[in-house]
């Protein structure tokens, strides 16, 4: 999400005073350029020089603790066979699709619909990703907060997903006056979803055992880009032959739809 605050305006500097091929060699090779530091700076935690003797006991009893057994009947049919599986998938193809609209296709509603020059999208549009990165930072310090107070991991993901009643506001885009009035109603959809994501995602560490995070997390996030996958085509249909409008009705209401099926369906903590 910082990645996203950095790139309207970068892009809108970059495209105004160089080719647009320029703009895919500059920010293609940031990623290249990020592997010599990652090389020269990484270590394994065991490895790494400025570890601690403190912090060295704690990692260990951690690599220890994590050493459990899988459960009896198998790790993919543990996973499976447990509701919270589907419904974490679900909950992710049903929401991600609206963050995928505001990362990729919100700016191109600014310029075709508000008619924003490049210049004036770099100026505003960053506003919707810092939002997202407070998100993320809030959304999770929110849920240790209640788990300090004495509430159950999971119930403090829960709560916190309870934003998911902030995003039926994102119809009063197509009514806003004027292009900032706009993005701040998508800033607060942004803060809103990834607040939401980082707790369904923080919910996979609570609910199974360590050894088998990884690979729920791996099958929750297929959840996500078969929704990409879906609303790709869907926003691309309603963009060309209708309009903004109605995208901005439907996805006011899926992270409702998707929170009231996880807290419905899913399992009660005895």
């Amino acid at each position: 999400a910082l990645g996203a605050t950095l790139a309207p305006p970068l892009i809108a500097f970059l495209g105004s005073r160089f080719h647009w091929r320029t703009v895919f060699l500059f920010t293609g090779s940031l990623g290249l350029l990020w592997v010599i530091p990652w090389l020269w700076l990484y270590r394994r935690p065991a490895e790494h020089p400025r570890l601690t003797a403190e912090e060295r006991k704690l990692a260990a009893a951690e690599a220890e603790a994590t050493d459990v057994a899988l459960p009896s009947e198998g790790r993919w049919r543990y996973i499976l066979h447990r509701r919270e599986t589907w419904l974490l998938m679900i909950g992710r193809m049903i929401t991600d699709p609206v963050w995928y609209f505001y990362l990729f296709w919100f700016p191109k509603y600014l310029t075709d619909a508000r008619h924003l020059t490049l210049f004036e999208l770099g100026r505003i549009a960053w506003i919707v990703y810092l939002a997202a990165d407070l998100g993320c930072i809030l959304g999770g310090a929110f849920s240790g907060f209640l788990i300090k107070r004495g509430c159950c991991p999971a119930r403090s993901r829960l709560l916190v997903m309870g934003v998911a009643f902030l995003l039926p506001i994102s119809p009063l885009i197509n009514f806003a006056a004027s292009p900032l009035m706009a993005v701040c109603i998508a800033a607060i959809v942004a803060f809103a979803h990834l607040s939401w994501q980082t707790s369904l995602s923080a919910l996979i560490v609570d609910l199974y055992p360590k050894p088998l995070a990884g690979t729920v997390f791996g099958l929750v996030s297929a959840g996500s880009g078969l929704g990409r996958l879906i609303s790709t085509n869907l926003v691309g249909r309603a963009v060309t032959y209708y309009s903004y409008a109605p995208l901005f009705i439907a996805m006011g209401f899926l992270h409702p739809l998707a929170y009231i099926l996880i807290t419905c369906f899913r399992k009660k903590e005895p």
